[in-house]
């Protein structure tokens, strides 16, 4: 299995990588940068904020990364009843 589909079934496994968790896979930080710069261009992956990123381009994953961070009831309850 090439490495870039490793990269692509743990993105499915999780809501947000980070690029330490990104380059623990592929052996270098660097290369992890190249590798999901080429993922973002292609639309396959969308950038959440510095460092972390998603196949899911909902905002409200932004809650996740920053700490600490505040999700308001409307906008859980909005995410909630889109999902069902």
């Amino acid at each position: 299995m090439k490495i870039i589909d490793e990269v692509r079934e743990y993105l499915k496994r999780i809501p947000i990588a980070s690029i330490d968790s990104i380059s623990r896979i592929v052996g270098s930080k660097s290369y992890a940068y190249l590798l999901l710069n080429h993922l973002v261009k292609r639309g396959e992956v969308f950038r959440i904020t510095k460092g972390y990123y998603s196949i899911e381009s909902d905002p409200t994953l932004l809650v996740l990364c920053i700490k600490p961070s505040y999700l308001g009831l409307e906008d859980a309850l909005r995410v909630t009843f889109n999902n069902t």
